[in-house]
């Protein structure tokens, strides 16, 4: 096995041998494995360890041999206790996928602390098996068909090529010790359950069913890649960029023979769940949104517009003192400066009275009970209600600020300037203001 190993990160890790790797190893057989195979073709590691203590003094043996394994490979070691029960209780989720939540994020603050170039996990084409077969059970789509990718991020998977049964003879003939976690052999967890019961069975159909599998695998990554490509002409056909969001033209996306399938494609990496409703979206109205946990879509006459979610607290605030001239804020920055008279005209700039402002000028996110004159008008509006008489799609009006002096609303910024601030022919003194992107 080392003789194909080496071969496998020749081929597929080429800079992995001028790289610092921390290995996940938990003690099982297939990380002890893992860790000695990457220190014999002479790759600088690490060796991390988590102790989840979730089975008593079995847990803390573990975490005793994972130790002892650095000190004979003679690699840094680094190791944590989670209260798992606990984390998970308060997070209201399984164990297991509180522990993985847990490992990774302390992995990658490993890595990141101490300089390592990425994180190897010692998954095999068992799990690559396993994972298909329990999202085909779950259901998905072609790319949760694809198994466990080789490298995602900073993670890389050295033995995805390699069977378990490859890995456990390999530790049988070097004579390498490890731990066995009886946790394994019980059928509570879904896995456990498709790795006991049904993959045996598929087995027992097809004798070379891993080899069948990772030609299928093969063939299923070639249509996926495919796809993609596709994927990107869609993107730039039907999608433009916006400064803070994408605007999808429905139009020319009714024009296409499947409509549903391209918008599952263009958006499936953006974690929404209902798709239904996302198809629902092309004849909706205005206004409607869905919503994943990275990002909202907001149907918005002819189009759909993505946002990517921001948790941006409505209370902060920008001081803007007499003597600034350039001031940061999201991803745009105001400029600002004296001029003699009004010149270019546009939604970014303002042009304001400098006499009637009191400095400190500040800057926050418009709220629900902000009224303004806007300009052009002698009474108060909601700000709420300019913005939905200018058509303004409503994730935008969530991102919209406001100028105040003396906590009164100088300009809705890039939409319209207050009536009580605007540049008269009493003015002796002129602002310009102007909003561009950082």
């Amino acid at each position: 096995m080392l003789a194909n190993f080496k071969k496998h990160i020749d081929a597929s890790f080429l800079k992995l041998a001028q790289s610092k790797v921390l290995v996940a190893v938990s003690g099982g057989v297939d990380s002890v494995v893992l860790a000695r195979l990457l220190h014999m073709v002479n790759i600088q590691i690490g060796i991390a360890h988590c102790n989840f203590q979730l089975r008593g003094e079995a847990s803390k043996q573990d975490q005793f041999f994972v130790e002892n394994l650095a000190k004979e490979l003679d690699c840094p070691f680094y190791t944590i206790d989670f209260e798992t029960e606990k984390e998970a209780k308060f997070a209201g989720e399984s164990i297991q996928l509180t522990a993985r939540k847990l490992r990774y994020a302390w992995f990658y603050e490993v890595a990141e602390q101490h300089q390592y170039h990425c994180i190897a996990t010692a998954h095999h084409v068992n799990d690559s098996l396993e994972n298909y077969v329990m999202h085909s059970i779950r259901g998905t789509g072609l790319k949760g068909l694809l198994g466990v990718p080789q490298q995602t991020q900073k993670v890389i998977r050295p033995l995805l090529p390699f069977s378990k049964k490859d890995i456990q003879q390999e530790a049988e003939r070097q004579h390498w010790k490890w731990r066995e976690d009886a946790s394994n052999e019980k059928d509570t967890y879904f896995r456990n359950r498709i790795r006991h019961q049904v993959v045996p069975l598929l087995e027992q159909e097809n004798p070379n069913l891993l080899a069948s599998f990772q030609q299928t695998l093969h063939n299923l990554q070639q249509s996926h890649n495919l796809l993609e490509d596709y994927s990107t002409l869609l993107f730039k056909e039907l999608i433009s960029e916006e400064k803070n969001y994408y605007v999808l033209d429905l139009h020319k996306l009714k024009k296409l023979q499947h409509p549903d399938a391209a918008l599952y494609q263009l958006l499936n990496s953006f974690g929404f769940t209902d798709w239904q409703s996302v198809y629902d979206l092309k004849d909706a109205e205005t206004g409607k949104q869905v919503l994943s946990e990275t990002h909202t879509l907001e149907k918005n006459r002819d189009q759909i517009l993505i946002f990517i979610n921001q948790k941006q607290a409505n209370n902060i605030e920008i001081a803007i003192s007499e003597t600034d001239k350039v001031v940061k804020f999201g991803h745009s920055v105001l400029e600002l400066e004296e001029v003699e008279k009004i010149g270019e005209v546009a939604k970014q700039i303002a042009y304001l009275d400098r006499q009637k402002l009191k400095f400190p000028l500040s800057m926050r996110l418009a709220n629900t009970t902000d009224r303004f004159y806007p300009l052009g008008l002698q009474k108060q509006k909601k700000v709420s209600h300019f913005l939905r008489d200018e058509k303004v799609p409503t994730s935008i009006k969530k991102q919209t600020w406001v100028l105040c002096s003396n906590q009164e609303i100088v300009w809705v910024i890039n939409h319209r300037i207050s009536e009580k601030f605007k540049v008269t022919e009493n003015t002796k003194k002129c602002l310009k203001i102007s909003c561009l992107e950082a």
